[in-house]
């Protein structure tokens, strides 16, 4: 059902759910909903109880976004109110979901808007090139006159750079990075399994940049970023993307 539904997503899958659950304890409520044996609506939880956030559900936290999946025409009030009496039983302060939804069934209030960027991948390489900003092209164009190698090392050794190098990022922006353990469950259950790729820049022996992109159905996810201040210059980051989008297209994503 989730594959049927447009906004489906890579946080809707089990391999997300328990990187979530194995690294933070949280613990997960999923409700489905039935009508005539048929699955017609999912609404993915996670109760979180914290020292420093309080008691709350969020659908799914460290998700960039993850809305209800319903069937079009089902009515989801009756799903609505269990949700909310099992969360008023487990005495949740709030409830939290982060979906692109404007038309979002729940009696709820806006706090945050984000952006979400999509690029198709329905063209050849040199016509996507075209397609970008001339900073864009600039940028792509200077990692390869530097000679930056890129490359996918989807072994722990690369989780580890990727890991170091994306402390590093962090802090510099003044915010704390996600525990290692967060890392090393994403590594087990979605890039070892095949579900994701680490990609890393290298110049002259040192890597300089990285990401972490995740793989569903016929999409994927660029979901964290990292590179050291020093080698900006040698657009570490501009070349990761390019090779990654280079990358699947070539793999028909």
């Amino acid at each position: 059902m989730i594959l049927e539904h447009k906004d489906y997503s890579f946080f809707h899958c089990r391999e997300w759910a328990k990187v979530l659950i194995n690294s933070y304890k949280y613990t997960p409520q999923y409700f489905l909903a039935y009508q005539g044996g048929e699955l017609c609506g999912i609404v993915p939880l996670m109760l979180i109880r914290s020292w420093m956030t309080g008691k709350r559900a969020v659908s799914l936290p460290f998700s960039d976004f993850c809305g209800p999946l319903f069937k079009p025409n089902f009515q989801p009030d009756e799903m609505i109110q269990t949700i909310l009496e099992i969360c008023k039983k487990e005495k949740m302060n709030s409830v939290e979901f982060r979906t692109s939804n404007v038309k979002f069934p729940f009696n709820s209030q806006e706090f945050r808007t984000d952006l979400r960027h999509i690029l198709k991948l329905n063209k050849n390489e040199p016509d996507l090139l075209k397609s970008f900003s001339e900073n864009t092209k600039r940028n792509i164009k200077k990692a390869i006159k530097k000679n930056v190698k890129v490359f996918v090392k989807n072994e722990e050794a690369g989780l580890n750079i990727f890991y170091n190098m994306f402390c590093a990022t962090r802090q510099k922006h003044g915010l704390p990075p996600q525990p290692f353990i967060f890392f090393k469950n994403i590594y087990e259950h979605i890039i070892k399994k095949g579900y994701g790729d680490i990609v890393l820049a290298e110049h002259n022996n040192n890597i300089i940049a990285g990401a972490v992109y995740f793989k569903f159905d016929d999409r994927i996810l660029y979901k964290f970023g990292a590179s050291y201040p020093k080698f900006n210059e040698l657009r570490g980051n501009n070349a990761v993307m390019w090779f990654a989008i280079q990358k699947y297209l070539n793999e028909n994503y």
